[in-house]
């Protein structure tokens, strides 16, 4: 075999391999934005089915660390507007591992107490699913998430309150 024909085919394998890599970065870049608002919408629908024109899904924030890969918080604020919020409360959607699967479950932050709202896509009306949400509030996962929220929020709640007085 000649070294140039082994050159120029590894260089076209590699060629192609590149391309597929920037593809799906591409794709995942612009992705982002629709993935986002997606988690926002479906945030809105169970905070209106667990606190009734109380809140206002605001600004996405930043997680420290590997958080964000499995979860997302968002900033909440008064659905009122001349009924502000005493302080700063957040809603984080975090990926949680269940006997029926992972299922993305949603906390209310505030007072530096997380609270367990429920799980996103169940329908709380429906009995099969109610089995479900109570099976899942009693679980470690649960209990793990609300223990933990609370370190991760308030450091989040530190770094925003630092940026604002800068």
């Amino acid at each position: 075999m000649d070294i140039k024909k082994i050159a120029q085919d590894y260089g076209f394998f590699l060629s192609i391999v590149v391309l597929l890599f920037l593809f799906v970065f591409l794709l995942t870049f612009f992705a982002a934005d629709n993935w986002n608002e997606g988690l926002k919408e479906q945030l809105t629908k169970v905070l209106e089915e667990s606190f009734p024109q109380e809140y206002i899904v605001s600004d996405m924030v930043s997680l420290p660390g590997g958080f964000s890969t499995l979860a997302v918080a968002y900033e909440l604020q008064s659905a009122q507007e001349n009924k502000p919020l005493e302080q700063r409360e957040f809603c984080m959607i975090v990926r949680v591992s269940t006997l029926f699967g992972p299922m993305a479950a949603v906390y209310k932050y505030s007072n530096n107490v997380a609270e367990f709202i429920s799980v996103i896509n169940i329908q709380a009306d429906c009995p099969k699913e109610n089995v479900i949400i109570n099976s899942i509030h009693d679980s470690f996962q649960i209990k793990f998430w609300l223990n933990r929220i609370p370190n991760i929020l308030s450091d989040v709640e530190r770094k925003i309150e630092e940026e604002q007085n800068e």
